[in-house]
């Protein structure tokens, strides 16, 4: 009989091979009668990284933490499962008493845990992890995985500050299907003065500007923008100082400078523009030669 990783720390203990197979097909039994158990990839693996069990600060550290060690972000799915499942002869995980399971205990501190309460007791996470360790722990279908992300909306603009717009992420799946899984995702905001995000992915605006809010489902993330525009009446209005230098990339600014309401600055003046540019492309002023060439060419085309 081939034994599955579940069963790794009964296949330690000399059982009497008749007492095995009939455990095992107790159990099974059992899985039936309880239905599919949570998938570890697609369900389990977002509630470590939305409780934050894999990040470089906890057990996603190079060390690990506490004897515990998961891989950052989730980037190694399957030695995961092995480290929660296997990992010191399976001590983590209670079959036959869930709510003993080390993992649960810890992780709702009913047991001293130095990163503080990540699964509460009473939580949705709390009953999926359990109901998963119910139901033997399995792997599930190896093939089936987030091979994706997107937010309704995709940018988020907020119309002033203390206004706040909730996010609706869509993950899509390697078996083609879809489903919406916000509850599931961690929210982080890169720039709180301008916006800040909640648990359940409420962005809320303070004061003018853009920054990118950061969001992550089991081993995906996806950054999306997220701004509150300037207050025309805090401007003054300028008329279009590209019209000069018609081209894509001022298109592209003139639509970003509307859609937030920035005042466009007047174009340099040649020689402003030929020292700005040797300090970005160069890293240092042009010689007076240099300038004057430039300059030359300047006169010529424009």
């Amino acid at each position: 009989m081939k034994l599955t990783p579940p069963f790794f720390a009964l296949s330690c203990v000399p059982w009497p091979k008749a007492l095995l197979l009939s455990f095992a097909s107790s159990l099974l039994t059992m899985l039936q009668v309880l239905g599919a158990a949570p998938h570890f990839e697609t369900e389990i693996v977002p509630i470590l990284t939305q409780a934050g069990c894999n990040a470089a600060a906890c057990h996603g550290a190079a060390t690990g933490k506490g004897g515990f060690k998961l891989s950052l972000f989730a980037e190694d799915i399957l030695s995961d499962y092995h480290a929660m499942t296997r990992d010191r002869a399976g001590r983590r995980l209670d079959l036959i008493k869930p709510e003993q399971s080390l993992l649960l205990r810890k992780a709702s501190r009913r047991l001293d845990h130095e990163g503080g309460r990540r699964l509460p007791h009473q939580s949705t996470a709390y009953a999926v992890v359990r109901a998963w360790i119910t139901q033997g722990a399995p792997l599930g279908d190896a093939s089936l995985h987030c091979v994706g992300l997107k937010t309704v909306p995709a940018e988020v603009i907020g119309a002033k500050s203390g206004a706040a717009t909730p996010l609706e992420v869509i993950a899509t799946f390697s078996d083609g299907s879809s489903r919406e899984v916000s509850q599931w995702c961690r929210f982080e905001s890169l720039d709180e003065q301008v916006a800040s995000v909640s648990t359940n992915g409420e962005v809320i605006f303070h004061d003018p500007g853009i920054t990118t809010i950061m969001l992550r489902f089991g081993d995906q993330s996806l950054g999306i923008r997220a701004g509150l525009p300037f207050s025309i009446a805090s401007i003054d209005p300028a008329p279009n100082t590209m019209d000069s230098l018609p081209g894509p990339l001022d298109s592209l600014l003139d639509r970003e400078w509307a859609k937030w309401q920035v005042k466009a600055e007047p174009a340099a003046p040649p020689h402003l523009l030929i020292r700005r540019l040797h300090l970005d492309l160069v890293g240092r002023l042009p010689t007076e030669q240099e300038a004057r060439k430039w300059l030359d060419l300047i006169s010529r085309d424009f």
